[in-house]
């Protein structure tokens, strides 16, 4: 049977000793039954408020369920809301929505920083499918911007310079570094399109660099591979890095002795990198 709290505090829903279910009040309740002013003293439901505990559970060989439920218009929530108003707490939402959500749309259950009426992005949104999204997951896509840089030095910064998505903000295309907003570890990977290798140089290397270690990738000996300095070559890497929150992570591509010849090509289709947060 359901057990309802209205505004006022009262409980409806129960039945006690034998009795209909209605209204619990001292006038109807058994001697070793709690009193209505005993369950609003309790559970202090002055003005529909809640404090304290409240715990649900059963002995019966059945499920036990805590329902939120609603049949308002298109556009309401329901759900249940968690505030810690103590300092350093955050107040944290789980909501089902229906037809005319501004926000996700109908049919979602959504997990939100942020009380249920509020507009902001759900942390974890589940569809009607069952496909699961994190909007706020740290995760950026980034290419070259169109133009090249040329007669590369002895270790240059690569510049991905144009965002294609910059998901929780942590990608700078003045510095072309990503910077870890937790700490966890996170994929790292991309390709790097040159052209005008010197023959002369003894290596060239590709590695990302990041504020606990470098990760180190394709070396090669120009001159091993090409009798002339070839028009294009492609560095590629790809690593699971462990990252600090505020470590900072930027690809690097190295030339040891020789000419300083080569170009890193500015074509979006050619040189980009990616990261997202794994775990």
């Amino acid at each position: 049977m359901a057990i309802v709290i209205n505004g006022s505090g009262t409980v409806t829903g129960l039945a006690v000793g034998g009795l209909p279910d209605g209204t619990v009040d001292a006038g109807t309740v058994a001697a070793d039954v709690a009193t209505q002013a005993e369950i609003d003293a309790k559970l202090n439901l002055a003005g529909g408020t809640m404090t304290g505990n409240l715990l649900v559970e059963s002995s019966a060989s059945a499920s036990t369920v805590v329902r939120s439920k609603g049949t308002a218009a298109d556009g309401y929530r329901h759900g249940f809301e968690a505030v810690n108003g103590h300092t350093g707490g955050e107040t944290w939402s789980m909501f089902s929505t229906n037809n005319s959500d501004g926000n996700h749309g109908g049919g979602k259950f959504v997990v939100a920083k942020a009380a249920i009426g509020s507009a902001s992005v759900g942390s974890l949104v589940i569809d009607s499918t069952g496909a699961v999204t994190k909007p706020n997951q740290p995760a950026f896509l980034a290419t070259a911007n169109g133009s090249s840089q040329t007669n590369v030095g002895g270790a240059e910064t690569v510049n991905f310079g144009t965002e294609v998505f910059d998901q929780n903000s942590d990608y700078n295309t003045s510095t072309h570094t990503f910077t870890a907003p937790v700490t966890g570890r996170y994929n790292l990977a991309g390709t790097v399109r040159t052209g005008e290798l010197a023959t002369d140089a003894n290596f060239y290397r590709i590695e990302i660099q990041t504020s606990n270690r470098n990760y180190k990738f394709e070396i090669i000996d120009p001159d091993k591979l090409y009798s002339a300095n070839p028009t294009y070559h492609s560095f590629h890497f790809n690593s699971l890095a462990d990252m600090d929150s505020g470590d900072t992570a930027s690809v690097v591509l190295i030339r040891n002795g020789g000419t300083a010849s080569l170009d890193i090509t500015g074509s979006q289709d050619y040189t980009f990198w990616s990261g997202y947060l794994v775990c």
